[in-house]
């Protein structure tokens, strides 16, 4: 939080500090230019520590991700799921998105498209496409013990047909569920991702 507050305070202080020294049309202050850089130069600093603080909270987002499908695998109860027994459901539907154009300093720079979402840099027009967005999930229902319990798969990006195709002669996966909390639990279906 601090880092953020940082990075905006170092984007604004640069933007007023470059802003009048741009306008700046006086005799006391000698060398303007130089003072107008540093304006520019705090706030590229409060950029970049705004988009490495994104950066690193996905980053740990994914490594605790990594770590907790790590941790359901090795100590875990491992279920074999036929997939034949699985309920397949599917939500499909139909979304506008807006698409901007090319960007120049995107493809000759790498410029990332956040910084590119004011249009700062152009004044691209932007249109609109409608897309259709393919949802699905597998069902499965297991006594664990305690009852009949429902595991949910994470939504796939793929309609039925394409995931009944996608799997092929794969007839089975694995499930692993927490042993303390059945809530915690984990499809393996990468090879459905990975194919994609």
């Amino acid at each position: 939080m601090i880092k953020r507050i940082t990075a905006y305070i170092l984007l604004g202080l640069g933007a007023i500090v470059f802003i009048f020294f741009r306008e700046y049309k006086g005799k006391m202050i000698a060398l303007p230019g130089i003072y107008m850089g540093l304006g520019l130069m705090l706030s590229l600093a409060g950029g970049y520590i705004l988009i490495r603080q994104k950066r690193s909270k996905r980053q740990r987002a994914y490594t605790l991700l990594v770590a907790a499908t790590e941790e359901l695998k090795s100590n875990g109860m491992r279920v074999t799921v036929h997939l034949d027994q699985c309920e397949i459901r599917e939500n499909n539907y139909r979304e506008a998105r807006e698409l901007p154009e090319q960007n120049y300093f995107v493809e000759e720079y790498g410029i990332w498209p956040d910084l590119l979402s004011s249009n700062a840099f152009s004044d691209a027009a932007t249109n609109e496409q409608n897309v259709t967005v393919h949802q699905t999930v597998f069902i499965f229902n297991y006594d664990i013990g305690t009852g009949l319990k429902r595991f949910v798969s994470p939504v796939l990006p793929f309609d039925r047909t394409t995931l009944l195709f996608k799997l092929g002669r794969q007839t089975e996966t694995t499930l692993y569920i927490d042993r303390s909390n059945s809530n915690m639990y984990y499809f393996d279906l990468e090879f459905l991702l990975a194919s994609s």
